[in-house]
């Protein structure tokens, strides 16, 4: 087993070098982070935040108070599996939607994504 293991993790390196999966990542977190701040518009949306590939939607009821919108982040992970899009919930009172897409996430895909995330938290 030990062996496999090695064999294993040797060759997802190589595919990785091979893509270039971490040199296009800063793209990749760029233009999702572009997006989402797109969607900070929307009103019940707080703030757009993260880091890296990894960022969270604050859902709020009302963006003078900061009230956290629960149910409706609720609804928007729903609405989102529905759609075949599968979200993380955070905060302190569940208001967050994670969005942490894989390292390897094709141009298709995040589009995709993207494009639906809009939609359901509109």
């Amino acid at each position: 087993p030990e062996k496999k293991r090695k064999v294993i993790g040797r060759a997802f390196i190589e595919v990785f070098e091979e893509e270039r999966t971490l040199e296009q990542l800063p793209e990749k977190s760029a233009r999702l982070a572009e997006h989402l701040r797109r969607i900070r518009r929307l009103p019940h949306v707080g703030d757009v935040r993260g880091k890296g590939i990894m960022l969270g939607i604050e859902m709020v009821k009302d963006r003078e108070t900061k009230e956290p919108a629960t149910a409706e982040c609720a609804q928007v992970l729903e609405t989102a599996r529905d759609l075949g899009l599968l979200l993380g919930k955070g905060g302190l009172r569940g208001q967050t939607i994670r969005f942490a897409p894989p390292l390897v996430i094709d141009e298709g895909d995040l589009r995709w994504a993207l494009d639906h995330i809009r939609e359901v938290v509109a």
